[in-house]
């Protein structure tokens, strides 16, 4: 899975404690994710109810980023 450039991957490791699912580290820069990922995850996402100023702070960056 490539998010961006950038992208960090610091491991994974079993969860035993809750249904011993795999959870994953990652660091990224929210600017820096790629478009097509971009459109996947976050807009998805943004159709969804999150608490609106999260939304709204991620539809600023969603913004700035389609004017570059």
């Amino acid at each position: 899975m490539s998010l961006s450039p950038t992208m960090r991957f610091f491991g994974t490791a079993i969860n035993d404690e809750f249904g011993q699912v795999e959870e994953s580290g990652i660091l990224i820069e929210i600017d820096q994710i790629l478009e097509e990922k971009r459109a996947r995850h976050i807009e998805t996402y943004l159709k969804s109810k999150p608490s609106k100023r999260f939304l709204m702070r991620l539809r600023r960056i969603v913004a700035t980023k389609r004017k570059r």
